[in-house]
């Protein structure tokens, strides 16, 4: 049996591999601007998320290659049709991934899709990600391993208290405390993908106001 790692029905282009239109329209939507000029749409993607999507959207040139239904001289917005979309989550299915994973694809896809082709109408994009959404069930069941949100706050609440008021420990212990419980209540209070949590940075993302903090 083929590893899943390694089965050619399962790459993802990289954008070095995407049509010349495509990847100009990519670099556009990525860039930074001025104050002059506008950041491009996807200039504040993270790093995570801009990798989740250019693979969405790689695996899906991938499957139009596979069977034959690429065109490697034109862009996205006449790839991205009804027609393929519903062959896609058909080849989706059969290699077994799971309907959320399938439901993610399509959203990131879906995402792109507007960064890289803005003037055209994704309605019924959006419509066959709600049904999508409407029909996933997660790969695991997760729920028994869970630890309940109260107790979750509590622990972090617990650990920050602790940093900042045991005199016996050592600067960089108090420090790696106070982080741990800071990372569990925010987890608590919204799911984060580990990437995302881990780059959060004080004063960065997680900004200070009068009447508690901002997480932007």
């Amino acid at each position: 049996m083929t590893d899943r790692r390694f089965d050619p029905t399962r790459r993802c282009r990289p954008p070095e591999e995407w049509s010349a239109c495509d990847r100009a329209t990519w670099s556009k939507a990525c860039a930074r601007g001025s104050i002059l000029k506008g950041s491009g749409p996807a200039a504040k993607w993270s790093p995570p998320t801009r990798r989740a999507r250019e693979k969405a959207y790689g695996r899906f040139l991938n499957y139009l290659d596979e069977t034959g239904r690429l065109d490697a001289g034109v862009g996205l917005v006449m790839l991205v049709s009804p027609s393929h979309i519903e062959g896609y989550v058909g080849r989706l299915e059969a290699q077994g991934v799971a309907s959320s994973s399938i439901w993610s694809y399509l959203i990131h896809l879906g995402n792109m899709a507007r960064v890289l082709a803005p003037e055209v109408d994704w309605r019924w994009l959006r419509g066959v990600v709600n049904r999508l959404h409407g029909g996933a069930t997660p790969a695991r069941l997760i729920a028994p391993h869970l630890v309940p949100l109260r107790r979750r706050i509590k622990a972090g609440h617990a650990l920050m208290r602790e940093a900042e008021t045991v005199d016996r420990l050592p600067p960089l212990l108090r420090a790696g405390r106070f982080r741990d419980g800071l990372m569990l209540v925010l987890q608590s209070q919204r799911a984060f993908r580990l990437a995302n949590l881990t780059m959060i940075r004080i004063g960065n993302h997680l900004i200070r106001q009068s009447d508690g903090y901002w997480l932007q």
